[in-house]
């Protein structure tokens, strides 16, 4: 597999210097598909969201895509804007599953595969995700965009959510007839972040490896800074983490969830109020709640859920939406 010439040249494509669009980004509505495929979900009883659940590529992101820039969990050597080393990378996610972060202890950094389904190609810096070095297409329907294999799934969980959940424009304009080229397209970068904190105009890790020839000679990354560039780096160089782990966290309960519920994790299985107070008829959103939950939380003794009965219901504000209503104990 041979490299583009460029691989570690950062920012300097073609001869053409390209500098970060540093405008405040901010959630856009109607640009991509996070206002469908993301799902908010409050981990501590707080009322934000600390992950979302990407239900395409059925993992769950942080929402703070810079959490090492404020929590360490213990680890030397990250800088204070939160950049590290590949290898301190992988010590970072290792001590946040110790710490188990946010009650799971299955973290990691976000992966790639192969857009040919067999190996890695980076021989040129491509405009039309044709190969895995390069730019990609920012979704029109959320069944396109980014990195995909020859079936149409994703293969890149960060090119995912950088062309298809946010929605946003790479730097070279695609041209399937003409790969290798590169027009910048007007609006390009980072400009949706949705409802995500502390996306930074940076280089990401991923866990791969970037193997040249046979030999490993740095790790994949995902470059907000160049715009949504799949690109490499050197292990010991120092960029940026955002943590992934599988699955959702609102998952249908395990036995013990009455144990969990009575020492407050709740929040753990998204049953969110919309109002603090809770009064007769009250209605509260539901996120991936299963009948199941639903008893356990009726067989809670004579106090029901904080002395309230759940039914299934619908609301008048969303009809089409499933609800659940809260009643007063007899």
């Amino acid at each position: 597999m041979a490299a583009h010439s460029n691989v570690h040249r950062g920012l300097l494509l073609g001869g053409l210097l390209i500098v970060p669009l540093l405008g405040q980004a901010m959630p856009i509505a109607g640009q991509g598909t996070w206002e469908e495929t993301l799902l908010g979900r409050d981990l501590t009883g707080d009322g934000n969201a600390d992950a979302f659940y990407d239900t395409v590529l059925d993992i769950t992101w942080l929402a703070d895509a810079n959490l090492a820039g404020t929590e360490t969990f213990g680890v030397d050597s990250i800088d204070a804007d939160g950049t590290m080393t590949w290898f301190t990378a992988n010590d970072w996610i290792a001590a946040m599953n110790d710490a188990s972060h946010l009650g799971f202890d299955d973290w990691r950094l976000p992966l790639l595969a192969p857009v040919n389904g067999d190996e890695f190609t980076a021989d040129f810096i491509a405009n039309d995700a044709s190969i895995d070095f390069g730019y990609a297409r920012t979704t029109t329907d959320g069944s396109d965009g980014g990195w995909r294999d020859g079936d149409g799934n994703p293969v890149s969980e960060m090119g995912h959510m950088f062309y298809v959940n946010l929605g946003n424009l790479g730097f070279c304009e695609p041209n399937d007839e003409s790969p290798e080229s590169c027009i910048a397209q007007t609006g390009w970068g980072l400009h949706n972040t949705a409802e995500f904190s502390s996306i930074q105009v940076g280089r990401y890790w991923t866990s791969v490896d970037f193997v040249l020839d046979g030999v490993t000679t740095g790790a994949w990354d995902f470059r907000f800074d160049n715009a949504g560039l799949q690109s490499s780096s050197l292990k010991t160089s120092e960029l940026l983490v955002w943590a992934v782990r599988p699955g959702d966290v609102a998952a249908v309960p395990e036995p013990g969830f009455l144990t969990l519920l009575a020492t407050g994790l709740l929040g753990l299985f998204g049953l969110k109020q919309r109002n603090k107070g809770v009064g007769p008829n009250q209605v509260i959103d539901l996120i991936d709640v299963h009948s199941m939950q639903l008893e356990a939380l009726n067989a809670l003794g004579s106090k029901g859920y904080f002395g309230l009965t759940l039914s299934w219901g619908q609301t008048t504000v969303d009809p089409g939406k499933p609800m659940i209503h809260a009643d007063p104990l007899p």
